[in-house]
């Protein structure tokens, strides 16, 4: 079962409240960190809900915290994710791409260049590809221009 508003009510209430409360939450962090984890542990990518169980908790909790939580349950599931995400001009899937572009705003900057340019490498692959294989340019460009949007 994936992370759910029912499985962790302190999520949406403990968030702003602890950036109201502040340092007299100090104490309940460990725990609620660890019940985090735990959460992220078992999450897969395609599961939206803890972006939105996660996410507001930034805030809170110091920056290295949230990085090492980011960096040791967030970011390699992501990359595999793109990794196995396929670039195909004839038939385009995003949902993979979108589980990990809706991250942006959560997940250090640095983390998220990484993951794009597993992506990019992938995109400029393929496009080279294409244009090496005399292809209708006119389908190259509205391509190209679906991606700028």
């Amino acid at each position: 079962m994936g992370p759910t508003s029912q499985d962790h009510p302190y999520t949406f209430v403990g968030a702003p409240m602890a950036t109201v409360v502040g340092q007299k939450l100090e104490s309940l962090y460990h725990a609620i960190r660890n019940r985090l984890k735990s959460v992220l542990h078992a999450w897969h990518p395609s599961d939206m809900s803890a972006y939105y169980i996660w996410s507001p908790w930034k805030t809170v909790f110091d920056p290295a915290s949230w990085e090492q939580i980011t960096v040791r349950h967030i970011v390699p599931k992501q990359l595999a994710v793109m990794h196995e995400f396929q670039v195909n001009p004839a038939d385009q899937k995003l949902d993979q791409f979108y589980w990990v572009r809706t991250w942006a705003t959560a997940i250090p900057i640095h983390h998220m260049l990484q993951k794009m340019d597993v992506f990019f490498n992938k995109w400029q692959q393929v496009l080279y590809q294409w244009l090496c294989s005399k292809p209708n340019f006119e389908a190259v460009i509205n391509w190209y221009l679906g991606w700028k949007v």
